[in-house]
């Protein structure tokens, strides 16, 4: 559970200042298994202090991994002033070990559109 209260600029343009009061309140939980399931949710509020400008967000994740690979996924909803903006991911990943991994990505939102991903991950 988490709260914040702070300012944030609200302008379109990088040249106006246009700071506005915010309250946001969250929580999120998470349950996962010794089975490699994890599951997750988040909700949170925004009191933003201009005329029709409050907004929530929920969303959802799934993941499991067995061996090597992990599969993830999850699906989300911001609704600010009533208008709805809705999305998904999907996720794969496979660990080549020695702290290489290769991952896959899509998405796609009403607003933001498709998108893919792909790379090579590493650590040392």
């Amino acid at each position: 559970i988490g709260y914040q209260n702070g300012q944030f600029d609200a302008s379109d343009d990088p040249d106006v200042v246009a700071y506005v009061d915010a309250n946001v309140l969250g929580v999120s939980a998470t349950f996962a298994t010794d089975a490699g399931l994890t599951i997750g949710a988040v909700y949170s509020a925004w009191d933003i202090d201009t005329v029709d400008s409050n907004a929530s967000h929920i969303g959802v994740g799934v993941g499991y991994t067995t061996g090597a690979l992990s599969l993830h996924a999850n699906w989300g909803e911001y609704d600010v002033a009533g208008e709805k903006d809705a999305g998904y991911g999907v996720a794969v990943a496979y660990d080549l070990g020695g702290g290489a991994g290769v991952h896959f990505g899509y998405g796609d939102g009403d607003t933001s559109g498709t998108t893919f991903s792909a790379g090579l991950a590493m650590s040392f």
